[in-house]
């Protein structure tokens, strides 16, 4: 009786030893695949990491790190591909708090050549650190 117990419980480390290797295997393929659909605009290992509740624009919101979500459109000829891309910059003022529109100084790895550093954004509620164009979070 005591070597049939012993059997059983090699039998079930075996086992739980299988299932925690192939778990890593399927875990390191869901950081694959959120990767991927990062890489389209949908979905973001950082909006993960956000706070539930968007932050108040007011005076203190000045210097704040904000990303922003872009439909970026390519012209290949005829054809017109978009992706979506996050952007970071820093909010440099606060233009009108009760609409939340503020001026956005983008990175500069972000910009092309000529391109304006600066924009004028309006920051919605309902786009808080959600995964489509006009999408915001810190």
């Amino acid at each position: 009786l005591l070597l049939r117990h012993a059997t059983l419980t090699h039998d079930r480390v075996s086992l739980e030893n299988q299932a925690i290797d192939g778990g890593d295997e399927l875990i390191e393929q869901g950081y694959e695949e959120r990767d991927q659909n990062e890489m389209k605009g949908q979905g973001s290992k950082f909006g993960e990491w956000q706070r539930t509740s968007m932050p108040t624009i007011n005076a203190t919101f000045k210097n704040f790190r904000i990303e922003f979500l872009f439909n970026v459109r390519y012209d290949h000829s005829h054809d017109e591909e978009s992706d979506l891309v996050w952007m970071s910059g820093e909010v440099i003022e606060i233009m009108n708090a009760k609409k939340n529109k503020v001026k956005i100084r983008w990175d500069e790895k972000w910009l092309t050549e000529g391109e304006d550093p600066e924009s004028v954004q309006v920051l919605l509620k309902s786009l808080w650190n959600q995964n489509k164009a006009g999408a915001w979070r810190e």
